[in-house]
């Protein structure tokens, strides 16, 4: 938050019955002359006035306490510098959105807000404000509108006639590099663009995917905040917003399956570019990891039917967006940063450091953001891309959530920890898929990259993990403490520890009542992990990541102490079988 806003919020889940009563209580917060029918809240924009007006009366800050109530004619009114700009309804929790913006001088602030969400019953359910108290600057401009106008011709090479635009309204803005406030003429949807700016614009990610041309360079839609003491441009940005619109498209994968997937049609190709998900898959061609860029474009084919003619990158890119999907419908999450960061995944990598003539390349992995791809030869001497692995897809891709949230220090324990857990989401996420959403565990598989490991095995087995060798004389994978092996290699032990708290997680997941039913079903485990994974420290224990847990446990079922109670005993009886707590 810049220093020119202050931040209020108010959850009523999250406060006291104390604080709430306090904030909700009508008849002693209003004013004097006050009409009493207000105390009846004869219609919702009256509800959601008054609660603002009391989260505002009840913070610390004199600057925030002092937007409540309006001074002289206007001190009957509540929150009178707050101007109503919109109300929205959200049908799946039957609730209202009151928005505002606040006014100083009756002069509006840029990026200022107040968000109200009331029940149907006008009862309060959260209030989210950013406010400002504008110092500094007057409320009286120095130069003309016109005058303004001329600083964007000198900007666009296009003079514009005052006559043809919405008239500029004043409006406050904050420069938070300079940390000063300036008053300035917002002017909108200006048909004219600073020189330079579209062809700028159109080498960013998003311009041009839909389905036509985009009317952005012939038909700009510019909006200007301009100083109104000294002329000064302050801001610029496109008021025009495109739908990407998606193209449905088809292909063989890895694995010989036929899928269906969305890409974009970008003048007579097709692309691997999903504008719903934002996922584009590219195709190194045997470059390397290191030493070879990018190619320009993601993977294009001259028809939507992709049929064979690149199983590697049909696979990455379905796979990828079905664990990019589970990251936001089941864990609210946008994208692997939580700021809707691109997912992009590279096919046919190799590695200077491996070389291999045949042009394998044993490994997958999370680097610089990306997911890349290498492949091995099967028995009949064909490549195939280890994209065809979902499993170890949601593992590398958990890698960067985990440096996106609690960043696990990857060495000893942490490490360990933050290896398990990629091998709990990808396990998730693989059964989600194939088996189904929420389906019972007892139908699940456990092992992680089947045929991969020594001898046809998999790489680990969260159900056995003692089924696997390590390797020649280093013995099987622990599942229990009094296992855990303190060694130097192996980033001490990350890969091989990881399997005591893979177990726990394993032990959870599987966790029955007395019915035989699942106790915590595979979203809760997964949320409950999740969650987790954004509270633990970088040098987290699996004694730490139990704890956070069952922490996690108590506010998600704070409701009903019972199965409360239940839901914490079976974490910590997971725990406790391997040792851990």
């Amino acid at each position: 938050m810049s220093k020119g806003f202050k931040k209020v919020r108010f959850n009523a889940e999250d406060e006291s019955k104390i604080k709430l009563r306090k904030i909700t209580k009508r008849s002693a917060s209003l004013p004097q002359g006050t009409d009493k029918k207000l105390d009846k809240f004869n219609n919702d924009e009256t509800a959601a006035r008054f609660y603002l007006s009391r989260v505002f009366e009840e913070d610390e800050r004199s600057i925030v306490r002092g937007l409540s109530r309006g001074s002289g004619s206007q001190q009957s009114k509540l929150v009178p510098d707050m101007q109503l700009i919109r109300t929205q309804t959200i049908p799946s929790t039957k609730t209202k959105l009151f928005h505002f913006e606040q006014t100083q001088d009756t002069i509006p602030i840029f990026g200022s807000n107040a968000v109200v969400e009331i029940t149907q019953n006008r009862g309060l359910v959260d209030v989210s404000s950013k406010v400002a108290d504008v110092e500094g600057v007057t409320a009286f401009p120095f130069i003309s509108q016109r005058d303004a106008l001329k600083v964007i011709k000198d900007l666009t090479g296009i003079d514009v006639p005052i006559e043809a635009i919405q008239p500029p309204e004043l409006t406050f803005f904050y420069d938070e590099k300079k940390e000063k406030w300036h008053l300035s003429y917002f002017f909108k949807k200006i048909p004219a663009a600073p020189k330079g700016f579209l062809e700028e614009s159109s080498k960013y990610k998003g311009i041009g995917y839909s389905s036509g041309i985009s009317p952005k360079p012939f038909d700009p839609q510019i909006n200007y905040l301009i100083d109104a003491n000294d002329g000064t441009v302050l801001l610029f940005y496109s008021e025009t917003h495109f739908v990407k619109i998606p193209v449905q498209c088809e292909g063989i994968g890895a694995l010989g399956k036929s899928h269906k997937f969305w890409g974009s049609a970008i003048g007579n190709d097709y692309e691997l570019a999903d504008p719903i998900s934002d996922v584009r898959t590219y195709d190194l061609k045997g470059g390397d990891l290191i030493k070879d860029s990018l190619p320009d474009k993601p993977v294009a084919n001259a028809k939507s039917n992709w049929e064979d003619s690149n199983k590697a990158a049909v696979s990455a890119h379905v796979n990828g967006s079905k664990v990019y999907n589970f990251i936001k419908s089941v864990l609210g999450r946008e994208g692997i940063d939580d700021k809707g960061m691109e997912l992009t995944s590279v096919v046919n990598v190799t590695c200077f450091k491996q070389p291999d003539p045949s042009g394998q390349w044993h490994n997958a992995c999370w680097r610089e953001n990306k997911m890349w791809y290498g492949q091995h030869k099967l028995a009949n001497g064909e490549l195939c891309s280890y994209s065809r692995f979902l499993d170890i897809i949601a593992h590398e891709m958990t890698h960067g959530i985990t440096k996106h949230t609690s960043d696990l220090l990857y060495k000893d324990q942490s490490g360990a920890l933050n290896e398990s857990f990629s091998d709990i989401f990808g396990i998730i996420i693989y059964n989600w898929e194939t088996v189904g959403p929420d389906s019972s565990t007892q139908q699940w598989t456990w092992e992680i990259g089947p045929g991969l490991g020594g001898n046809g095995l998999p790489l680990r087995d969260m159900s056995n993990p003692k089924r696997i060798e390590i390797g020649p004389g280093l013995g099987v994978y622990p599942d229990h403490m009094d296992q855990y092996k303190y060694i130097t290699y192996d980033n001490g032990g990350v890969h091989i520890n990881s399997s005591i708290h893979n177990k726990a997680a394993y032990n959870l997941l599987t966790a029955t009542d007395q019915n035989g039913k699942n106790v915590l079903t595979p979203r809760e485990v997964a949320l409950l992990y999740y969650f987790c994974l954004c509270k633990l420290n970088k040098l987290a224990t699996f004694k730490d990541a139990m704890d956070e847990l069952v922490e996690t446990a108590k506010i998600i079922w704070k409701g009903n102490k019972q199965l409360r109670d239940e839901k914490i005993y079976h974490i910590k009886n997971a725990y406790q079988r391997v040792g851990i707590g």
